[in-house]
């Protein structure tokens, strides 16, 4: 006698949820909770260089900046440092003189979405200080000469979101304005890097 009431109770009162339960089609249904955006980066990666002879290439990043309203590109203020290495002589019956450079600069970057969040494209701008030495190896007489340069560099390349806070990272970057110890080592430094980005 008592399950009779109590049936029709729960049957009157899921009538009366699905009544007023409104259709996401007319547009009223709760926003879904966007995820906060980041304005950190900070990136890592090796690669090949080159300054007439192939060498190679270590870098670190660190950014901040964000999305500008109305415009679909991000901003950032960046600062790296890198460091490359290159053999001067590639005689290997000679002494190898090597060329090493350590680059602190500051810049900015700009990413621009291509098709949706996956894939970007980006440019820096950088100039700085730059370390460079001389080494000559494998020699009786040893030789080792180092100053500090100014540098201007320009940098781009893609970067695929492979998650929220990681992507990877493929840039070129040409430094197109350095003073050099030597004529031999005068020739124009070029890099190719990958590595990954973390956003934050």
């Amino acid at each position: 006698m008592i399950r009779r009431p109590v049936h029709l109770a729960a049957v009157l009162l899921l009538f009366g949820s699905q009544a007023n339960a409104r259709p996401c089609a007319d547009g009223d249904c709760p926003s879904q909770p966007r995820r906060r955006g980041t304005h950190f980066i900070a990136e890592i990666a090796g690669g090949l260089s080159t300054r007439g002879e192939q060498g190679f290439a270590l870098r670190s990043l660190l950014g901040v900046g964000g999305k500008p309203r109305s415009l679909p590109i991000r901003a950032y203020v960046i600062s790296e440092f890198s460091f490359a290495q290159h053999s001067l002589d590639s005689n290997s019956s000679l002494p190898r003189l090597l060329s090493r450079q350590r680059d602190l600069g500051i810049g900015t970057r700009l990413y621009l979405p291509i098709g949706g969040t996956l894939l970007r494209l980006f440019a820096d701008a950088i100039g700085g200080a730059s370390y460079q030495t001389l080494t000559l190896e494998n020699s009786a007489l040893s030789f080792d000469e180092g100053q500090w340069t100014g540098f201007f560099a320009l940098a781009g390349g893609a970067a695929a979101r492979l998650h929220y806070r990681l992507s990877l990272t493929l840039r070129f970057r040409a430094v197109l304005a350095e003073e050099t110890l030597t004529a031999a080592d005068n020739k124009k430094r070029l890099s190719l890097t990958a590595g990954l980005t973390w956003h934050f």
